[in-house]
This record gives C-alpha cells, sequence and structure tokens, in this order.
C-alpha cells in the first residue's frame, strides 16, 4: 500500500515537470519551425500561440469578427461594442493603455505559470520528504 501512494506521488511530480516544458512548446515541428498559428518568441525561443493573428509565424492579422488564438473565435457584438482581434468584444470607446497591455502581455502569464508550476513542485516535494521522513521514524521505533 505504501509503494501505490509513492507511485502516485512521483507520477504526479513527473506530469508537474513535463508541463512545464510543454505548455508554450507543444507545437514545435521536427524542422525546428512551429506550427501554423504559433510563433517562436525571440527570448524564450519557445513556440507560443497567436493572439489575433494567424498563419505560419502569426503572419496574418485576424479578419474581421474574429479573434483570439488563430482567429478562431467569432465575436457577436452588439452596436455599442466593436470586435477587438485579441479578446473580442470591447466598448467602441475602448482603448488599451500602457497599463493595460502590460496585464495581456504574454510574459506576464508566462511568469505567473511558471511560479505557479515552481510552487507546486517545490510543496509536492516538501510534503512528500515529510512523509518519508515520518515513515523512516515510524520504521525506526518499531524495531
Amino acid at each position: 500500500m505504501l509503494g501505490c501512494d509513492y507511485n502516485f506521488i512521483f507520477c504526479h511530480l513527473i506530469f508537474l515537470w513535463a508541463s512545464v516544458g510543454s505548455i508554450y512548446s507543444m507545437c514545435l515541428q521536427n524542422n525546428g519551425s512551429c506550427c501554423a498559428n504559433y510563433y517562436r518568441d525571440v527570448e524564450s525561443r519557445l513556440c507560443k500561440p497567436c493572439n489575433g493573428s494567424f498563419g505560419v509565424n502569426c503572419s496574418f492579422s485576424c479578419p474581421k469578427e474574429y479573434f483570439g488564438h488563430g482567429c478562431q473565435e467569432k465575436c457577436y457584438c452588439i452596436n455599442t461594442e466593436t470586435c477587438d482581434s485579441k479578446i473580442g468584444c470591447v466598448a467602441r470607446n475602448y482603448s488599451m493603455e500602457p497599463d493595460q497591455k502590460n496585464i495581456s502581455d504574454n510574459s506576464t502569464i508566462n511568469m505567473i505559470v511558471y511560479v505557479i508550476l515552481i510552487v507546486g513542485c517545490f510543496l509536492t516535494i516538501t510534503i512528500l520528504g515529510t512523509v518519508m521522513y515520518f515513515q523512516f521514524i515510524k520504521r525506526d521505533i518499531r524495531r
């Protein structure tokens, strides 16, 4: 029974570790280029999804009334709204202020994802170590 618990925790650790690298490199072709609707980030060298554009290296802007990753979402805006190619329907007088641009920046989102994964891995390892330590102590006391 105890070995089963360790296998379960070990599998979760492997999954977390694999997820860190595959979140943004999930569409890398054999020749090293990114798939359609993805682009190669200069800093991280990872393939990241096109947002507000589509095609190889995100070379085309979304057609009118479409938005999001690869322009796959359709806008259904009301009369007082317009379709933003990145986020969908927004008020006609909406403009992204410099502070708001930073919020939607992919690097901020990437950092948050990586911090959450790293903290999750750290907590998992800490809990696993604590469980193993107490199992070891319990075994020594019984002897």
